[in-house]
């Protein structure tokens, strides 16, 4: 089987959502990857804003997430592999084997700074090269000259 994963934090501007409203339509319109492909998503929960609005959109967020999870997992069986992560996100050692473990690296936030997941995700995939996808909002794709670059909002 193929290999998906992405980190993100549980935000509304990570474009969480959107990932997976594309990999359902992956899956809805390409039968013959309903058993050959597996999608693993981190949501990494950030408690240091308790008393902010962030805490707010994280709770609403994960709720989206994990209903959106639950939704393609009941019509094509366990595709998704989602794992929340309360105020600490996967260790180095965790990313690393994560990242030499999986085909696609996707990180598709609707705005974002410079993100160094796809930077490690390189990185571990010298040889073979692995596939990132990144969006065109995010830093990443003017740094990553050979990534696939997507419209985050072009889901349809």
């Amino acid at each position: 089987k193929k290999v998906i994963a992405s980190v993100d934090e549980l935000q509304r501007l990570k474009g969480i959502p959107f990932k997976l409203l594309a990999f359902e339509r992956l899956l809805n319109e390409c039968p013959r990857w309903r058993n050959s492909v597996i999608f693993v998503l981190h949501g990494l929960r950030r408690r240091a804003n308790d008393q902010s609005s962030f805490k707010e959109q994280g709770d609403s967020s994960a709720k989206e997430i994990k209903d959106i999870v639950d939704r393609i997992n009941s019509t094509y069986g366990p595709v998704v592999k989602y794992k929340e992560h309360d105020d600490t996100e996967p260790s180095l050692n965790e990313r690393i084997a994560l990242w030499m473990a999986v085909d696609v690296m996707v990180s598709t936030p609707a705005m974002e700074g410079l993100n160094l997941f796809p930077l490690e995700y390189v990185y571990c995939h010298n040889n073979p090269a692995g596939v990132v996808i990144v969006s065109e909002f995010s830093a990443c794709s003017r740094i990553l000259n050979g990534a696939l670059r997507v419209n985050c909002f072009d889901i349809g």
